[in-house]
């Protein structure tokens, strides 16, 4: 579909040139002006790089690449959902990292564009100073630059000095998790590639950053497959050492069985499980003893001890009085004074009952 558009494109760029360069033989023809050279009007004098147009006589400077980076409908949808911000041109190791590894996100992502429209793509997002060096200063002494050379130049530009101090501790940190294995593969290849390491399996065991990523496995079956295979190969490289780290942490996680979180039966619910209802803490009740007098030192005003309840979770009992009788339930006086009590041992002692 691309190029069957392109070549659409190109025969009415060569008709409106050759209809141009009639045109102006014509006008030359009717003014009698003709010096007897013949303009350039050939479609191979046509730059299709630097897109200068032919023309007699002309002596300004070539017209700046027009290259079309609108992203194919196939493909618009993907490419919006991965994020990119604009580069500004700042010295921080995090943010040039952060750009080229989005920024590479989407050039993977569209396979169809060539080297001319990813370049083109990356300078639009760009500003500041970053866009001025890759306008003014690079690209229009590299106008054939292939995708390659552009991401070399822009990493011998924009890289600060210590990228290999601040890199190297930021892999240092990262920790191998078995759900994420995948995205941390991917963080550690970009970030070598930002150091320079573009293929990976060109770093053997005796690398540091091969070294770096083995230590930080820690199951020792995978450790003892991965010995086994160094081994029996001969060795392996980085790019390996990686892909079968993921492939052993992904197959040791299927094999463990889900965890089965017990449900309570239902009809049962418990006041843990249940948010209505408010839970209290169970507090002690502390009660003071009460010493029993004779009733020549009882008073009419007596004070009872006060009794501290804390909170509980169980409703409080009634008030209760500790001057009654247990007997008959009359408060008027205690079980050992109760008449009633005495008549009924009276009764019994007597044989009545």
């Amino acid at each position: 579909m691309a190029e069957r558009e392109n070549a659409r494109l190109l025969h009415e760029v060569k008709s409106l040139l050759d209809k141009n360069a009639d045109l102006r033989a014509h006008t030359v023809t009717m003014s009698g002006s003709n010096t007897g050279s013949k303009p350039s009007t050939s479609w191979d004098a046509w730059d299709p790089v630097s897109l200068s147009l032919p023309t007699a006589g002309c002596t300004s400077s070539p017209l700046p690449p027009v290259v079309d980076i609108t992203i194919p409908k196939a493909y618009k949808t993907q490419v919006q959902a991965l994020p990119l911000q604009a580069f500004e041109g700042a010295t921080d190791v995090e943010t040039v990292y952060l750009y080229l590894k989005q920024l590479d996100n989407r050039v993977r992502l569209v396979r169809t564009f060539s080297d001319a429209q990813r370049i083109e793509y990356a300078i639009s997002y760009m500003s500041g100073a970053a866009h001025r060096w890759a306008t003014d200063d690079w690209y229009p002494k590299n106008p054939r630059a292939t995708w390659a050379q552009f991401i070399t130049a822009f990493k011998a530009r924009w890289v600060p000095a210590n990228a290999a101090l601040v890199l190297s501790g930021k892999l240092e940190r990262l920790e191998l998790k078995g759900t994420e294995i995948d995205r941390i593969n991917d963080v550690y290849r970009a970030t070598l590639e930002l150091l320079g390491f573009g293929d990976l399996s060109k770093i053997g065991e005796s690398d540091q950053y091969y070294q770096m990523y083995l230590r930080k496995i820690r199951d020792p079956a995978i450790i003892n497959t991965i010995s086994h295979l160094s081994l029996t190969t001969g060795g392996l490289d980085l790019d390996t050492l990686l892909k079968y780290t993921a492939t052993l942490m992904v197959r040791k996680l299927a094999s463990q069985p889900a965890k089965v979180t017990p449900t309570p039966p239902p009809g049962k619910e418990s006041a843990r499980t249940n948010p209505s209802r408010p839970t209290k803490k169970a507090g002690r009740v502390s009660v003071q003893a009460i010493e029993e007098t004779t009733a020549e030192e009882e008073k009419p005003n007596e004070q009872l001890n006060a009794v501290t309840d804390a909170r509980t979770s169980k409703p409080r009992s009634p008030p209760f009085n500790a001057r009654r009788c247990y007997f008959c339930e009359d408060p008027g006086h205690i079980q050992s004074e109760c008449p009633a009590k005495k008549e009924l041992m009276a009764r019994l002692k007597s044989g009545k009952v």
